[in-house]
C-alpha cells in the first residue's frame, strides 16, 4: 500500500510554518505560502527518497538542520526572499555535487555543506558571508568560488577536503582563520590576497602537497603551527612580517627581506 504525502503547516503570529512532510517523493516541492520550516518538520523517508527539493517563493526563513542527512538529494532551488542557511542545513547530503548560492542568500551558517561526501563544485555572489566549518570534511570538494567580498577564511572552512587542489583568496580577505585548510592533502597552489594580515594557527597544517607560496609584504604575523607538515623548504618573507619558531617545518629555509 502506497504511503500518502503528510503535509501539516501551522499559523503562529502571522506567520505559516512547516510542521511535517513526511512521505516518499524524488522531486519536493514545498507548498506556496509556507515562510518558515522547522527543524524535524521534513521525515526521514523525505530525507531518503529526495532527489530535487523546490523551495516556495514565500518561504523566509529555515530552522537549523532542516535538510540534515538527505542522502538523496541532488538539486535544489532556492528562492529569491531566503536570505541565510543556518547552520548545518544540508549536512550529510551525500549526493549533492554542485551548488551555486544566490546573490539573495547572505548567510552561511556552520557546517552547512560538512560532510557531503560527493559535492564538487560550489559558487557564492558578491555579498555572502560564509561562517566557519561550511565545507569541512568533504574530500570530493575541487573547485569553490568564494565571495569576492569576503574578509576572512574562517575556522575550518576546508578542513579535511582531501581532494581541493587549488584557491584563489580573494583580494578583500584579511584574515586566515585557524584550520582552515588543514588536511587538504592534495593543495598545491595557493594564491594568497595582498591586503592579507594574519595566517591563524594549523591554517594550512599537513596541506603536503604544498611546497611554494608567495607572502605578501604587509603580512603581519603567521601564528603557531600554520604551515606545519607542509612540502615548503624555502620561504621568502618581508621583514614587517612576525612568525612563531614553529610556524613553518622544521626544515624550511626562512628568508627574510627588508625591501620585499
Amino acid at each position: 500500500m502506497r504511503k500518502e504525502t503528510v503535509i501539516k503547516i501551522k499559523e503562529e503570529n502571522g506567520k505559516k510554518i512547516l510542521t511535517c512532510f513526511c512521505g516518499r517523493a524524488e522531486v519536493v516541492q514545498i507548498p506556496e505560502g509556507v515562510e518558515y520550516i522547522e527543524e524535524n518538520a521534513i521525515g526521514g523517508d523525505t530525507k531518503y527518497s529526495m532527489k530535487e527539493l523546490i523551495l516556495p517563493d514565500s518561504l523566509v526563513e529555515l530552522d537549523e538542520a532542516v535538510f540534515y542527512g538527505s542522502m538523496a538529494l541532488e538539486k535544489i532551488h532556492f528562492p529569491s526572499k531566503l536570505k541565510g542557511l543556518p547552520s548545518r542545513t544540508f549536512e550529510g547530503c551525500s549526493s549533492l555535487v554542485n551548488v551555486e548560492v544566490p546573490s539573495t542568500i547572505k548567510f552561511i551558517g556552520k557546517n552547512v555543506f560538512c560532510r557531503c561526501s560527493n559535492l564538487e563544485s560550489v559558487s557564492f555572489a558578491a555579498g555572502v558571508n560564509v561562517t566557519n566549518y561550511v565545507f569541512e570534511n568533504c574530500p570530493s570538494l575541487t573547485n569553490v568560488t568564494l565571495p569576492p567580498d569576503a574578509d576572512n577564511i574562517g575556522i575550518s572552512l576546508f578542513r579535511n577536503c582531501v581532494s581541493l587542489e587549488k584557491i584563489i583568496l580573494p583580494a578583500t580577505v584579511t584574515e586566515i582563520m585557524m584550520h582552515a585548510f588543514e588536511g587538504c592533502s592534495e593543495l598545491k597552489e595557493v594564491k594568497l590576497s595582498g591586503g592579507l594580515k594574519y595566517i591563524d594557527e594549523d591554517a594550512f597544517k599537513n596541506c603536503s602537497s604544498l611546497t611554494a607560496i608567495k607572502f605578501p609584504k604587509k603580512l603581519e604575523k603567521i601564528y603557531s603551527g600554520a604551515f606545519e607538515g607542509t612540502g615548503l623548504t624555502r620561504c621568502v618573507l618581508s621583514s614587517y612580517t612576525e612568525y612563531e619558531p614553529d610556524s613553518f617545518p622544521e626544515d624550511c629555509e626562512i628568508i627574510v627581506v627588508e625591501d620585499y
